[in-house]
């Protein structure tokens, strides 16, 4: 798994299907007629990669936009476009914004524009919509893609890390995420029920063994019910996560190698035609991210069974 360092020393992994955009690329935003001192120019935006990440009130981000002011073919003005950290009462955290024309407002989002002008697949964004205002019209949106934990970060925005897509495809994506995110949980807590549920019985059995041995009496009575009672709500627990456990081992996943999820039968993706390419790729890395010793391919397998169906439903808790 890569992953880079930020300028405090901390480690982010790579999302999955980004790239890395080399430092001084660049690419052309919008063009359009204005005014300046009463005189027609033409002004033009452009975004260029920076060597290193700049932060902005926790938002990070390695792309600067420029505006460009010429009169009659020549440069007269060069603006360097201070990002400023915003967050509205529908986001779950600081996104950075430009002043940058729009429609509907004076300030774009920064990672629209580094979709646009810098996408994962490499491919210029300009030339499939000419600018970034057709762009916007298209009503195209900015993904951010997740790493193989499925963690996504949406104050950063950077070069390479942000994919440009519809609506419909954004949401199915992060539908896909979401029922990934909720499998590793369900699987996560099978294993830790088996792990701790099995301590805790024997606890609990070592406790009645110490009751029995004091005088009887009320109080020892009530303890006793108790103590019973706890057991076999937890013996259920247990039973019904090694029965999860077991389903999910017996099925034949027929796995030949790491990253190879061919013959996990029953994941439906649920992703618009043409960015299944995408799901398949997330779901390898996050296999790969599991590892295939002995232990993690039962755990891989679990995940798989927890994914394909709603099968979990623990009823009782193990604390």
């Amino acid at each position: 798994m890569r992953a880079v360092r930020n300028d405090d020393g901390g480690v982010i992994r790579v999302p999955v299907g980004a790239r890395n955009v080399e430092p001084g690329a660049r690419t052309l935003l919008l063009v359009k007629p204005g005014i300046s001192l009463k005189r027609p120019v033409t002004f033009a935006w452009y975004a260029e990669v920076m060597a290193a990440w700049e932060c902005t009130e926790g938002c990070w981000t390695n792309v600067r936009i420029f505006k460009l002011t010429i009169d009659d073919g020549t440069l007269v003005d060069t603006d360097l476009l201070v990002p400023q950290a915003r967050k509205t009462e529908h986001e779950c955290a600081m996104r950075l914004k430009v002043r940058f024309p729009r429609p509907n407002g004076r300030y774009e989002y920064l990672h629209r524009l580094v979709a646009f002008a810098f996408p994962p697949q490499g491919v210029g964004t300009h030339e499939r919509f000419g600018d970034y205002a057709e762009f916007s019209r298209s009503k195209y949106q900015a993904d951010h893609l997740v790493d193989a934990d499925l963690v996504a970060r949406p104050s950063m925005a950077i070069a390479g890390w942000l994919d440009p897509i519809l609506p419909a495809v954004h949401k199915a994506r992060e539908k896909l995420r979401q029922q990934m995110r909720e499998a590793r949980d369900r699987a996560e807590e099978v294993q830790r029920r088996l792990d701790r549920g099995a301590a805790a019985l024997l606890a609990l059995e070592d406790e009645e063994r110490g009751l029995l041995a004091t005088r009887r009496s009320l109080k020892r009575q009530r303890a006793l019910r108790d103590n019973r009672c706890r057991a076999k709500r937890l013996k259920a627990v247990v039973e019904e996560s090694r029965a999860v456990e077991v389903q999910a081992v017996a099925t034949t996943w027929d796995i030949q190698a790491p990253g190879d999820l061919s013959g996990l039968a029953g994941w439906q993706l649920g992703l618009p035609d043409g960015d299944v390419e995408y799901g398949e790729s997330l779901l390898i890395e996050f296999d790969q991210a599991i590892g295939f010793s002995p232990h993690d391919r039962k755990r891989a397998a679990l995940f798989a069974r927890c994914r394909q169906s709603d099968l979990l439903k623990l009823r009782s808790p193990l604390d």
